[in-house]
C-alpha cells in the first residue's frame, strides 16, 4: 500500500510540474531495486517524466538518470516495450499498433419507425445524429402531454437507439393507446406515432 501511495504522490508532483522529487523518487529505486518489476517500472516511469519536462521546458534532473532520458517519444516507446518484454509482459503500446477504430457516422439526421409497433410492452426507438449535440427524446399523449422523457442530454454523432416500456417518468404504466415521440436537437425536430396495445 505504502509504494502506491508513493507512486501516486510522486504523479502529484508531476502534474505539478515538480519534476525534481519524482525524479529522486525514481533514482532510488532503480539504484536500489526492491525488486526487477520496481526497478523496470521506475525506469519507464523516470522516461515519462523527462519527456513531461521536455513538454514543459524543465531541466530539473538528477545527473544520475540522465543516462535513461529518452530522445523522443519514439524512442521511449522502443524502449518501454523492450523494457516490459524483459519482465514477461509483451505489450505493444505504439500509436501504429493501436486498432482503428471505424466509426459510422450518418449523413443526416433521421427519426425512425418505432419496432415493433404496434408493441406490448417494449419498442425500440431509432435515431441518427450525424453531428454531436443536445438531444431530446420525449414521448407524448393524444393531449399533448409529455408522458416519458427518454433523452435529455449530449450524444456523439452515430447511430442511436433507446427502449421505451410503455412506462411514465415515474415509472407507472400507462394505458394502451396512441402516442407520439418526438425527437429534437438544435437542427432537426421529427414526430412519430406509436400504439401500445395490452
Amino acid at each position: 500500500m505504502n509504494k502506491v501511495l508513493d507512486h501516486f504522490i510522486h504523479l502529484c508532483f508531476v502534474s505539478e510540474t515538480d519534476f525534481a522529487p519524482a525524479l529522486t523518487y525514481y533514482d532510488n529505486i532503480i539504484a536500489n531495486p526492491p525488486g526487477l518489476v520496481d526497478s523496470v517500472f521506475a525506469v519507464i516511469d523516470a522516461g515519462v517524466v523527462y519527456l513531461k519536462m521536455t513538454e514543459e521546458d524543465s531541466t530539473a534532473s538528477p545527473q544520475s538518470l540522465a543516462g535513461i532520458c529518452p530522445v523522443s517519444f519514439v524512442d521511449f516507446q522502443s524502449d518501454r516495450n523492450r523494457l516490459l518484454a524483459q519482465i514477461g509482459l509483451n505489450l505493444s503500446f505504439g500509436e501504429s499498433d493501436a486498432p482503428e477504430q471505424t466509426v459510422n457516422i450518418p449523413e443526416a439526421y433521421g427519426l425512425d419507425q418505432n419496432y415493433p409497433n404496434p408493441f406490448n410492452p417494449m419498442t425500440t426507438i431509432r435515431y441518427q445524429l450525424p453531428l454531436a449535440g443536445h438531444v431530446d427524446l420525449k414521448v407524448y399523449n393524444t393531449a399533448g402531454q409529455l408522458v416519458r422523457t427518454l433523452a435529455d442530454h449530449e450524444e456523439s454523432a452515430g447511430f442511436k437507439s433507446v427502449q421505451w416500456d410503455g412506462r411514465n417518468d415515474h415509472g407507472a404504466q400507462v394505458a394502451s393507446g396512441l402516442y407520439f415521440y418526438r425527437l429534437e436537437t438544435e437542427d432537426y425536430q421529427q414526430t412519430r406515432r406509436m400504439l401500445l396495445l395490452k
